[in-house]
């Protein structure tokens, strides 16, 4: 009995003086933000297909040029050129060039008589998110695509600038590019619009050997004329909602 009184009473003591006790401080608990983290079609589900994603570094050095030449330059896809102004064609891992899909946000934009897209007509500084995909992924992207898929696009920045970027270059034989981009945005709207004008005369000489006395010409009707506009406005509703209106006129 005293044995239980005994226990009980040192019980009650350590209970008491337990708010009295003085030891470290609990360590203070850090809440950290939350983060959303988006995926597409390309990375969630295509397994074991290779992807090459050209980081803003690659695309801001590439000024008045194609997106042939830009492949060209950056990626091992081998691009079929005809000289400048002419067709310009993809082939990945020995596939055809209508076994190679491309899409603008998405959507597939080959034509659907020849499935064969010039990409010597897609100038590069139009697009800030350009991905190159090796493989086929038919079950993803639709029948045809075989060899791999070219995806182009815009991601939208939603923070407060203001930017316009004006690049000319000249070359020979009449040759004049022009690209202007301004780009408007908040935390709310993104508003981008881009205009192209690429002229080129292609008037060089040379010896027509098919001839006896193989003279010397001037190339003729081979000019060159493209004229290109893009505007994209996207709105922010809700931090996981969006809705964009794009508009694309080439010719």
């Amino acid at each position: 009995m005293k044995k239980c009184l005994l226990i009980s009473f040192i019980s009650i003591v350590f209970t008491v003086l337990s708010d009295f006790l003085f030891a470290q401080t609990k360590d203070s608990i850090h809440t950290l933000n939350t983060i959303d983290i988006h995926g597409n079609r390309i990375d969630n589900f295509a397994v074991g297909i290779k992807t090459i994603k050209f980081d803003s570094v690659c695309l801001s050095d590439i000024k008045n040029e194609t997106v042939a030449d830009f492949l060209t330059e950056q990626s091992y896809a081998l691009v079929k050129s005809y000289g400048n102004g002419s067709l310009a064609t993809i082939s990945i891992r020995g596939s055809g060039s209508d076994q190679i899909g491309v899409f603008w946000n998405g959507f597939l934009i080959n034509p659907a008589n020849i499935n064969t897209i010039d990409v010597a007509l897609l100038p590069v500084t139009f697009f800030n998110d350009v991905e190159l995909q090796y493989g086929g992924a038919s079950s993803l992207f639709g029948n045809g695509v075989i060899g791999g898929s070219l995806h182009i696009g815009n991601n939208p920045r939603f923070e407060k600038s203001f930017n316009v970027g004006i690049n000319c270059g000249l070359g020979s034989f009449g040759k004049q590019d022009s690209h202007t981009k301004v780009i408007l945005s908040n935390e709310k709207i993104y508003s981008s619009t881009s205009v192209l004008c690429h002229l080129a005369r292609n008037n060089f000489p040379y010896i027509n050997i098919s001839d006896f006395n193989k003279p010397s010409l001037t190339q003729t009707n081979a000019f060159v004329g493209q004229y290109g506009l893009m505007q994209e406005i996207f709105l922010r509703i809700k931090k996981n909602q969006i809705l964009n209106a794009n508009l694309w006129y080439n010719n």
